[in-house]
């Protein structure tokens, strides 16, 4: 109903199904004794509506939001099912706050700086991690016309200094409850549950929350970049696909984002530089204030955007690979009013990455030996067996292998060919060509390209 705070998406069973329909229809079955006499609806009609899938002719809902969104440049706020977007918006939306029905980059310049002001608490290192927060206000605003989006880590170094908080903001800000949260799992395979969990809920935001152990995944990686996810529910055998509708966030102390996930990931860091920033207090109640002025914190989102689009986009950047959608609606919009790059936050996600930094010293030591010239997987393996630096032998074995153990020869070489094809820092490595049956390899500097 329009009137409850949070509108909810419930799967029906055969027996909730049941009592639905027994208020629509009442079914009817012949007696030969009595006539026709009132029954409940039969089990085998009921399963056969609950498979139905594509078949429905029920109107595919893509996702249930509580915020307006924007409908080439027009804003659509009206309560109930929206056909045309496949949305269902959860609750009647008056918005205060939209400056013009055609907004400039003035109107935008004063909508941005509500935003700025309203996050001002948070202890932010630096003003390009402000315009990560920024953006993830904004983004969360505009899933509705955005496929993809990066993930939102939000890093400290330590306990208590607003990490969780400030993703509890920017959930309410956009879907008007706090983030539900959930942990890691002792392994990918837990962790995959509860992430197949959340999807099936419909959550629009995930959020991984104190993550202690790297940030990696296969299916967190296609979480970000795929539309569609394939998936197994917990207790059951078949396969279903599901439509991605969410944004993925983690926080953590010293948050480590590793392999793929890199270029996938932006990242926030709050630093309070206290030693118990627990004990800090805040002027009023960030959340509460988050709530009471929700939808006047929305209109001046979707004035930003808008603005931007009134404008015609115009290009700042070049556009961030997977998530160009994102990247000209929002990335591009806040560097358009003045705010730094989000995606420069990047580069501290990838000193952190301890697979990148192994790959990197890898790399150096192959390219100081064997500089444009060809060299075999063994020959590169005794080198490095011979090679001196202990720290820097370390460093190469958190790729998974350690060069002085023998028998590592099939497993230096599956790093290799996993590697083939890859520019770390300037330097490429190539397989060109096999010589006596065994694989040849080239590494080179190669021209940087912006």
């Amino acid at each position: 109903p329009s009137n409850q705070k949070i509108t909810r998406i419930i799967d029906h069973s055969r027996v909730t199904l049941k009592e639905r329909m027994g208020s629509i229809i009442q079914p009817y079955r012949y007696n030969h004794r009595y006539g026709w006499v009132k029954t409940n609806l039969p089990n085998d009609i009921l399963d056969a509506l609950l498979e139905r899938d594509t078949l429905s002719k029920i109107p595919h809902l893509k996702a249930l939001i509580d915020t307006p969104y924007l409908d080439n440049e027009k804003i659509i706020s009206r309560f109930g099912f929206h056909q045309k977007n496949g949305y269902y918006i959860g609750r009647e939306i008056l918005l205060p706050l939209i400056f013009e029905t055609s907004p400039d980059k003035s109107s935008a310049e004063k909508s941005i700086t509500v935003l700025h002001d309203f996050l001002s608490s948070f202890p932010f290192m630096s003003e390009t991690d402000f315009s990560v927060a920024l953006s993830a206000i904004l983004t969360i605003c505009d899933k509705v016309n955005i496929e993809h989006v990066p993930l939102f880590g939000f890093n400290a170094p330590v306990a208590g200094t607003g990490k969780s908080l400030l993703v509890d903001l920017i959930s309410t800000i956009g879907t008007g409850k706090t983030a539900s949260v959930m942990s890691l799992g002792k392994d990918e395979t837990e962790t995959e549950k509860r992430i197949h969990s959340a999807l099936l809920r419909g959550d629009r935001i995930i959020s991984l929350d104190n993550c202690e152990s790297a940030l990696r995944g296969d299916l967190i990686c296609q979480l970000l970049t795929q539309r569609y996810l394939r998936i197994r529910p917990l207790g059951v055998s078949k396969l279903i696909d599901i439509e991605k509708n969410c944004i993925l966030m983690a926080t953590g102390n010293n948050l480590e984002i590793q392999g793929d996930l890199v270029r996938r990931s932006l990242i926030c860091s709050l630093d309070s530089r206290c030693e118990r920033p627990e004990l800090r207090e805040f002027e009023g109640d960030p959340l509460k204030e988050a709530e009471n002025a929700r939808d006047y914190l929305i209109g001046h989102c979707l004035n930003i955007i808008k603005a931007f689009q009134i404008a015609g986009s115009p290009k700042q950047s070049v556009r961030l690979g997977s998530f160009e959608t994102w990247s000209m609606r929002i990335r591009d919009a806040l560097i358009w009013l003045g705010y730094p790059d989000p995606v420069k936050s990047q580069s501290l996600i990838r000193e952190k990455d301890l697979s990148l930094n192994s790959q990197k010293a890898l790399f150096d030591c192959l390219y100081d030996r064997y500089a444009n010239q060809p060299f075999k997987t063994r020959e590169a393996l005794d080198y490095l067996k011979n090679f001196e630096n202990a720290e820097i032998l370390e460093s190469i074995s958190q790729l998974g292998f350690w060069p002085k153990n023998n028998g590592e020869n099939i497993r230096f070489g599956k790093l290799l060919s996993k590697l083939d094809g890859r520019i770390i820092d300037g330097k490429r490595l190539d397989k060109v060509g096999m010589s006596q049956n065994s694989v040849c390899w080239a590494i080179k500097i190669v021209p940087h390209i912006r």
